[in-house]
């Protein structure tokens, strides 16, 4: 009997070792472009690449800056370190918006 139930212990402590696995969570990325980023996230996809990396697709609520969305690619997500995630989408400037500003011209 002890034997038995020795033998079921150590199948249920192996099935929770090998389905509880590090690996990269979306909340991190999600973290990472709030820190790095002006990007007031509301939404986040994952979509896994062919070589093995993921791709995030974020939708950020201040669509005047990001009006595609926000893109993150993390090369390892087996490594449980959001660190490695790269941010590729750049805010929108408008450096058009200064022409409209009146100069201050103080030439005397």
């Amino acid at each position: 009997m002890r034997a038995v139930l020795l033998f079921c212990g150590a199948a249920v402590f192996c099935a929770v070792g090998m389905s509880a696995r590090a690996e990269l969570k979306d909340y991190q990325v999600g973290r990472l472009i709030v820190f790095k980023s002006d990007c007031q996230i509301i939404g986040l996809t994952r979509t896994e690449e062919k070589d093995g990396s993921w791709t995030y697709l974020g939708t950020c609520s201040n669509e005047t800056f990001y009006p595609d969305g926000i893109r993150v690619t993390c090369p390892d997500p087996g490594s449980n370190d959001e660190r490695s995630c790269v941010i590729h989408t750049k805010a929108k400037k408008f450096e058009s918006l200064e022409l409209l500003r009146p100069r201050s011209d103080t030439a005397e």
